[in-house]
């Protein structure tokens, strides 16, 4: 009799596919999973292991640590079990950390469905990775699984039978990290038809998207290596209801309700689209779920809410982004903080706010229990020296404004005196290349939002001329005195007029100078300090990168470069342009000693380099970080 009731326990605890409530992430018995995978415990429900690793040939399952209910070295482990699918084995008295080194690798076997309804997903190879010499890999800090391609994806040998749903929501805490194919699968269903989440890393879908039996739904339209909380929701021609995908809780994209054909007998993938070896996802999945409805609005935005961890946290900056006049706050009540300055921790900047002091790069590290997290970066700038854009009082003098003679004209001043323009705080962007970029042209007002957005065209510069203040005179498109014919004999000009030569120099400058924006921080540079002119070098390895050689690559790109045109004279009417709307032309610190500027062109069919304008033109500037 008690062998007979040991039994019974154990098929109570380990058989049974009673639905789950994922209350720990908000939930109600209104919103069941169809299935549910993720590295923390979602539901209190649910006892069972989130994991079954392989270490070393040896496998175990992971019960949620006892404290952060969460994937950790602190988590119980059972005992080794043989084979990889064998029964689910109990929890015994060890951590995983007994069975951890700072040389240990450890991989996935199973990754456990916590709905309730037992679709486990598993790996005979387990090659998907989850521990690292001894760590556990992260996602802003929380624990996630990293797919690599090579078949590291999972799969049910359970199968499901979705024929009669008409609608459903697809969930993931996901980062692409390199996948390649159009339909990088996250989460799906069948081999042919079925639904799920992908990613498209190229422009032929773009983004995030939903599979709706094998033709393409809503989609983000965007591309991301950041880590994102994704949710698609799926309606049939039966249901009524479009497509929609959401990132980071905003609607991205909408679509008329798709032709879905889920089968009897299909599998679940996690890591791929079906059972295609080219459509695999190569990135981090945290968690992964789906929903046999469309979640309600409150439904919705309690799970992302509860995702909300796996996203890198956020800084809000308050002020103009100038050193003491700055105050950057990120969330309140984790565990500690620790602000660093150009990736050196500062002294006793331990609280979730702080204001910098001199100028440079800021970001923050945060720990929740046992995972910290590392913000996006915020660069602070020197900017005009008090509010109202008055420099400092020297040497007992009255106050000194800008040459101008104003204050508050769109000017201010550096700590060395120099003369800049509105906006003095930019934004930056890391691209493909790995390379920190300002995040909109010089004087654009804001990061475009089309590649023929005005507000982000910028000033237009002559060719190696400092931000002196003829990059602006374009502003009074009437302005018949913005200009002279007066040569300059200074690389630095006596004047902040825009100098039209008369002779076939092509030069603004009396003697040409071909170096004037060589280096690192030349006499003339016009960027933020820190930034420089790129080179032609280190534009052409951004364009290589494009989803295509033209304005829409350009566009699409981290840069998101604009068609700001060319000032190609300035006369009694004022300044005139050459194909504004259409062309952008991004000089180089090149030129050469007929006076040409040597610039990277895009226009919408082409993308290329070339000097066929010369040094007196005006074009964009966008800078690059030292």
């Amino acid at each position: 009799m008690k062998k007979l009731l040991t039994i019974l326990i154990v098929l109570s605890v380990f058989v049974s596919n009673a639905q789950n409530t994922l209350d720990n992430v908000g939930l109600t018995s209104a919103a069941p999973a169809s299935v549910a995978y993720s590295l923390r415990q979602l539901s209190t429900t649910y006892t069972g292991p989130l994991v079954r690793i392989k270490v070393s040939g040896s496998f175990y399952d992971v019960y949620p640590d006892a404290s952060t209910k969460k994937f950790s070295l602190s988590s119980i482990i059972s005992a080794a079990v043989s084979p990889y699918n064998a029964a689910v084995a109990g929890a015994s008295a060890n951590a995983l950390s007994t069975i951890i080194s700072g040389s240990t690798d450890a991989t996935v076997a199973i990754w456990y469905d916590q709905s309730g309804n037992g679709v486990h997903v598993l790996s005979s190879s387990a090659t998907a990775k989850i521990i690292t010499a001894g760590s556990i890999l992260t996602m802003s800090g929380q624990p996630t699984i990293y797919f690599y391609g090579s078949n590291s994806f999972l799969t049910s040998s359970t199968t499901v039978n979705y024929s009669s749903q008409t609608n459903a929501t697809v969930n993931a805490a996901a980062q692409d990290v390199a996948s390649t194919n159009y339909i990088s699968g996250i989460i799906s269903t069948g081999d042919n038809g079925g639904w799920g989440l992908c990613y498209d890393p190229t422009s032929t879908i773009k983004g995030y998207w939903v599979d709706a039996s094998g033709g393409y739904g809503a989609f983000s339209n965007e591309h991301s290596t950041e880590p994102k909380i994704i949710t698609g929701t799926i309606g049939t021609p039966a249901s009524g209801t479009s497509s929609a995908i959401y990132v980071n809780s905003s609607l991205k994209g909408t679509k008329v309700a798709q032709n879905l054909a889920n089968g009897t007998t299909d599998k679940i993938y996690v890591g791929t689209r079906g059972n295609f070896a080219g459509r695999q996802f190569i990135g981090n999945i945290s968690e992964t779920m789906m929903f046999p409805k469309t979640l309600s609005a409150p439904e919705q935005a309690a799970l992302e809410s509860s995702q909300s961890q796996y996203l890198s946290p956020s800084v809000t900056v308050t002020g103009d982004a100038c050193v003491n006049k700055t105050t950057l706050t990120t969330a309140p009540g984790l565990t500690a903080y620790a602000w660093y300055k150009d990736n050196v921790v500062i002294s006793g900047a331990t609280s979730n706010v702080y204001t910098p002091t001199s100028i440079g790069v800021y970001k923050v590290e945060v720990t929740n229990g046992s995972y910290s997290s590392t913000s996006t970066a915020t660069t602070i700038y020197e900017c005009g020296r008090t509010a109202d854009g008055r420099m400092i009082i020297v040497e007992g003098s009255t106050t000194l404004v800008s040459r101008d003679g104003s204050i508050n004209n769109g000017k201010g001043v550096t700590e060395s005196g120099k003369i800049v323009t509105k906006p003095w705080s930019y934004g930056t962007v890391t691209t493909a290349t790995g390379r920190i970029w300002l995040d909109r042209n010089l004087g654009a007002s804001r990061v475009a939002i089309s590649s023929t957005d005005a507000s982000a065209y910028g000033d237009y510069y002559q060719w190696g001329r400092p931000a002196d203040g003829h990059q602006t005179k374009y502003l009074t498109n009437n302005n018949s005195s913005g200009f002279t014919n007066t040569k300059s004999s200074s690389s630095v000009p006596s004047t902040d007029l825009w100098i039209v030569p008369t002779d076939a120099s092509n030069d603004w400058l009396i003697t040409p100078d071909n170096s004037l924006w060589s280096g690192a921080n030349p006499a003339t540079n016009p960027c933020p300090v820190g930034f420089r002119i790129p080179t032609e070098s280190e534009w052409n390895a951004e364009r290589i990168t494009w989803t295509s050689n033209n304005a829409a690559g350009a566009f699409a790109s981290t840069l998101k470069l604009t068609r700001p045109g060319m000032l190609t004279s300035f006369g009694s009417g004022g300044a005139s342009y050459t194909a504004k709307d259409n062309f952008g032309q991004y000089l180089t610190q090149s030129a050469n000693s007929s006076g040409g500027a040597r610039y990277l062109g895009i226009e919408p069919n082409n993308s290329w380099f070339d000097q066929n304008y010369y040094k007196w033109h005006g074009m964009s500037v966008r800078c690059i970080k030292n």
